[in-house]
């Protein structure tokens, strides 16, 4: 996983996949970072996300943002 101030690169089954969120300053009492779960909709090569995949996404996501202590919330 790798993230900026504005989007989140994960890859998940050998395939990458770029969302946007929001960094969000330290120390505020809230998430590290909020992803903006609707702007994930197409691998990085073009072809869709279907639904299945998505939550597969958005599972590894939370599992690596675990495994690294980075709080992200999920919006849409």
């Amino acid at each position: 996983m790798k993230l900026t101030r504005s989007s989140l690169w994960i890859a998940v089954g050998g395939r990458g996949v770029t969302a946007q969120g929001e960094a969000l300053l330290p120390g505020h009492g809230g998430p590290d970072f909020v992803l903006y779960t609707n702007t994930i909709e197409d691998w990085d090569d073009g072809s869709p996300i279907d639904a299945e995949d998505k939550k597969k996404i958005l599972a590894q996501v939370m599992w690596e943002a675990r495994q690294l202590g980075i709080d992200i919330e999920l919006e849409s």
